[in-house]
């Protein structure tokens, strides 16, 4: 599967920075990777050449939590299983006949839905058997799969949303394509629903409102910068009334979804998602992490980074998280920012991790999936 992720791969330079003393210091600190007992790794286990029976160029969707206690796996050769929380043991694993090519959602109901290669939808019951099937229109699934109210929403890679009916499979609606016909890469942006309303953003450059429940464009919008924002990157974040939307070109807008107007652009490029801790904004702007303010975008700090090929940020516990392709995970104290953890590992991260309950879950390159234990 071609996993759609927070961040393509991105080579992050080294380069000067505009700011001194405690950053530069520790800059210097976050630099010397420290690799000691910073992690406790609960549980390995290969997912290659024994219970996948795959070569190591094997793709494999992000592992999802079920019930607390497991984790759903799939991989590109078709095999998809269940695997215990405590012991990385398989419950059961089979050979599916369309394999995974998007992520695994987990119903409210603890059933599962997914995208086939045959380019259907399958929803299955939580031990894999089939309930219903719905055939796409040639196309992809390239953001997270959302449930609200009995209906599943996502947008798809012709540049459309879809709205299915969670019991059945059928269509309730589906937008048109915001796909121009020059444009032949798919965008890594992702959909946001909240309430009533749709927000999504699309290669055309346009960022759109439809109305949930008929699918409707209520407001469209390319922005004041125009074409610079065709490339959007990582995931919308909503954090109260405001939508952070962040581009590969144009760097981040902050939407007010209430009165439809912009607030602000933070100009500085984004190649991932905004996180949101206490009030600040974290991206990763080229070779740098940016530090904002969610009031006005004006950045506060901006941090150098010797890190290839992020993949992924995520906060947990004060703590903010790079995951690099080829370097492995890197930890930064957004408290004091004197100290920088780093587990080495052989071939980097896949996909995006989860945490649940200080375990850190995540699949490497090399086709081993991992529990480490996050220590506070």
């Amino acid at each position: 599967m071609r996993k759609i992720i927070l961040l393509s791969i991105i080579f992050l330079a080294s380069c000067g920075i505009t700011q001194q003393s405690e950053v530069e210091r520790f800059h210097s600190d976050f630099s010397k990777k420290d690799s000691g007992g910073n992690f406790e790794i609960l549980w390995s286990k290969s997912l290659i050449n024994s219970d996948f029976r795959e070569s190591s160029d094997m793709e494999m969707t992000q592992p999802i939590l079920s019930n607390n206690k497991t984790l759903y796996i799939g991989a590109s050769n078709g095999v998809f299983g269940e695997v215990t929380l405590d012991k990385g043991v398989f419950v059961w694993k089979k050979q599916l006949k369309a394999p995974i090519t998007g992520e695994i959602h987990l119903t409210k109901n603890g059933e599962l839905i997914y995208l086939g290669n045959d380019n259907s939808i399958y929803k299955t019951t939580a031990s894999g058997d089939v309930v219903w099937k719905t055939q796409l229109d040639n196309e992809r699934v390239i953001s997270k799969i959302v449930e609200l109210d009995n209906t599943i929403y996502f947008k798809s890679s012709k540049e459309r949303v879809y709205s299915i009916n969670i019991d059945n499979g059928e269509r309730w609606w589906v937008t048109k394509s915001y796909m121009p016909d020059w444009f032949k890469i798919e965008s890594n942006s992702s959909i946001v629903v909240n309430n009533f309303k749709i927000f999504s953003t699309f290669s055309d450059g346009t960022f759109a409102i439809f109305d949930r429940k008929s699918g409707k464009s209520i407001f469209e919008t390319k922005f004041s910068s125009g074409e610079g924002f065709q490339d959007f990157g990582g995931e919308l974040t909503l954090i109260d009334e405001k939508l952070l939307i962040p581009s590969f070109k144009g760097g981040v807008i902050a939407f007010d979804i209430n009165k439809n107007i912009e607030i602000w652009q933070q100009k500085e490029v984004a190649f991932s998602s905004v996180i949101v801790w206490k009030g600040f904004g974290f991206y990763i702007s080229e070779n740098s992490l940016l530090k904002i303010s969610l009031n006005d975008g004006k950045v506060i700090e901006k941090i150098k980074l010797n890190i290839n090929n992020i993949t992924n940020i995520l906060e947990f516990n004060n703590n903010l998280m790079l995951f690099s392709k080829n370097e492995g995970l890197f930890v930064i104290d957004l408290l004091g920012k004197k100290s920088s953890k780093h587990l080495q590992l052989s071939s980097g991260v896949s996909g995006i991790p989860i945490i649940f309950d200080n375990q850190l879950i995540f699949i490497a390159n090399s086709g081993i999936l991992y529990s480490v234990k996050l220590h506070h």
